[in-house]
């Protein structure tokens, strides 16, 4: 193996050690914050992978400001991401690795909390960067998980304070890392230290100082959409689902405009489209890459290309809706752009994506539903493609509308009309996104086919159930799992015949964002508004309504001989309800 600089000595290394043997148990997950070259990976994996566990490694591989000249330089002349990649191939521990490209906090937005039985931070190492990453990674402890991190080289009250104070947000001077010490001892004055390894264990309730500083930092990541308004780009991972796993999340210094979604359900044999979607003539930042595979299957392509990488774990027959929910609620894109994930792309395709939405003269794109041709053969993909001039070469059939190849919307389109249709019936081979493009349709937004000259290009497969144009077969028929028409899901083709404009069964998470979109006017509505907390009434509220309903005339007619008998005895009793009616509302947090 290969490794730059000696980040870790032995007597670090054994302590580390140490700590991982006594949270080590079977299925553990751990997380590194500033991987490098991997030194302290390496020791972290002999117990992970001893332990069927996973590794999940944080770093945006371009170096800190302030650190020694030997690191900065090695970012410079090496590609440390590869160096580490090529040393977790080495070891064997490629199962047990999952890679987050990005910076801590921008990442940790995406962790769900309560996940990890260990974690181990030795990134940026002034003073406010450690506190933030203690802030916002302590939440991702299981109870009684360890947080520990390095370059604890003395405790504060060994310190010059005032050199501490000076100096803290500097990397390293006079011999001590003053950052990791200032922000570890004031968020943990009893903290424990072996070598340079300082450790803690999470508390059932949080320590003061830190349960403070935690309510002042915890805030939900969002992403500006226009007209005032701000939609979470993505939920706290695992989301609704606890099998849903990110391997790789790679953060933008700019927010890209297309978001790509790329579909797999182990079955693609090549892995060409991130090839061609990387040769693309506008900046690389402009358009992010979201592979989704639907069962657990990462493959390295994806992880190499692709800018986000998540598996969903799926179980029996796959369901491609939900992979494409998981991607439109990972996407930082203001379009999203659902295809096949084994076409070749013309290299002018996200171009001529902006062109057609006018991203380059306005900052939002219009509303549209773009639809892509793509011509197919029966001929598999060659061995070698150099240029998209040799797709001439080829016999392609007739061009023809396949609503299910390819479809670009705006995100917050998508959002507001649901998503894609998790029902049941769209299970199965014959499913697309051209659900949500006929309902957005149906919403009045108008559908637009892309130009031909951009037309995507796909070869046949080997396997006959992903080929164009195969015989019956039985596994075929089996994938086709609800009744269909011309290939059309029949729930698609009756939404669209019907006018439907949401999905018959929504996914949670894109429902919530859907929620945070509504603009209401005046409190007397909003209460309204979230009444049932964005659930049905309760048959007992429903069946209480009705009884009110019927005895409402006797009430008033009650009330009416009273008021005509007792006029005092009237007023006190519709005080004493006005009272009451008063407090319940206050209450439930309804009073203006």
């Amino acid at each position: 193996m290969r490794f730059l600089t000696e980040q870790i000595d032995q007597r670090d290394a054994r302590a580390l050690d140490r700590l991982l043997r006594v949270c080590a148990h079977r299925g553990m997950v751990a997380i590194e914050l500033g991987t490098y070259t991997g030194r302290s990976s390496m020791v972290m994996l002999t117990h992970i992978k001893r332990m069927d566990g996973t590794l999940y490694c944080v770093d945006w591989f371009q170096g800190n400001p302030g650190v020694h000249a030997e690191i900065t330089t090695s970012y410079q002349e090496d590609d440390i991401l590869h160096i580490f990649l090529s040393n977790v191939k080495e070891g064997g521990y490629e199962r047990h690795v999952n890679v987050l490209v990005g910076t801590t906090d921008r990442v940790a937005d995406v962790i769900a909390d309560g996940i990890a039985d260990f974690i181990f931070i030795d990134a940026d190492h002034r003073y406010t960067q450690v506190q933030r990453d203690i802030l916002k990674w302590y939440p991702k402890l299981k109870p009684n998980g360890i947080l520990c991190g390095h370059d604890f080289d003395r405790h504060l009250n060994d310190c010059d304070y005032r050199r501490l104070v000076e100096h803290c947000e500097e990397d390293f001077v006079d011999g001590c890392h003053y950052g990791v010490v200032r922000a570890v001892c004031e968020f943990f004055p009893d903290v424990q230290w072996e070598g340079r390894v300082w450790y803690v264990r999470k508390d059932a309730t949080p320590r003061p100082r830190l349960s403070v500083a935690l309510a002042e930092w915890r805030r939900p990541p969002s992403a500006a959409i226009g007209n005032g308004q701000e939609l979470p780009s993505a939920p706290s991972l695992p989301m609704r689902s606890k099998a849903v796993t990110v391997h790789k999340y790679t953060e933008q210094k700019r927010q890209p405009m297309v978001s790509v979604i790329l579909l797999d359900w182990s079955v693609r044999e090549r892995f060409q489209a991130l090839e061609w979607l990387g040769k693309q003539d506008v900046p690389r930042d402009q358009y992010e890459l979201i592979w989704v595979e639907l069962y657990d299957r990462v493959i390295p392509e994806a992880i190499e290309q692709a800018d986000t990488v998540i598996t969903c774990g799926q179980r029996g027959m796959y369901h491609k809706h939900v992979g494409y929910n998981i991607g439109l609620l990972h996407a930082r894109g203001s379009i999203v752009t659902v295809c096949d994930s084994d076409a070749v792309f013309p290299t002018d395709f996200i171009r001529s994506i902006l062109e057609t939405f006018n991203m380059q003269e306005a900052a939002e794109p219009q509303p549209l539903v773009l639809m892509h041709y793509e011509r197919r053969t029966k001929t598999q993909y060659p061995k070698a493609l150099p240029t998209i001039a040799d797709l001439q070469r080829y016999e392609w059939l007739e061009l023809w509308p396949n609503v299910g190849a390819c479809v670009s919307v705006r995100r917050a389109d998508a959002i507001r009309f649901g998503g894609f249709d998790e029902h049941p019936s769209f299970r199965g081979y014959l499913c697309g996104p051209y659900d949500l493009a006929w309902r957005l349709v149906n919403a009045g937004i108008l559908e637009v086919w892309h130009e031909e000259r951009v037309t995507l290009w796909h070869f046949a497969h080997p396997d006959p159930p992903a080929s164009f144009g195969q015989p019956f077969s039985w596994r075929l028929w089996w994938q086709m799992a609800h009744p269909h028409i011309d290939r059309h899901a029949l729930t698609a083709v009756e939404a669209f015949a019907t006018g439907r404009l949401l999905p018959l069964r929504e996914n949670p998470d894109v429902h919530s964002l859907r929620m945070l979109l509504r603009q209401i006017g005046t409190s007397d509505e909003e209460q309204y508004a979230r009444i049932t907390c964005g659930t049905r009434f309760s048959s007992w509220k429903r069946f209480w309504l009705h009884i009110t309903l019927i005895v409402e005339p006797i009430r008033r007619a009650v009330l009416g001989v009273l008021r005509r008998i007792s006029p005092r005895g009237y007023e006190a009793l519709r005080d004493r309800w006005r009272f009451l009616r008063g407090k319940k509302h206050s209450a439930s947090g309804m009073v203006r």
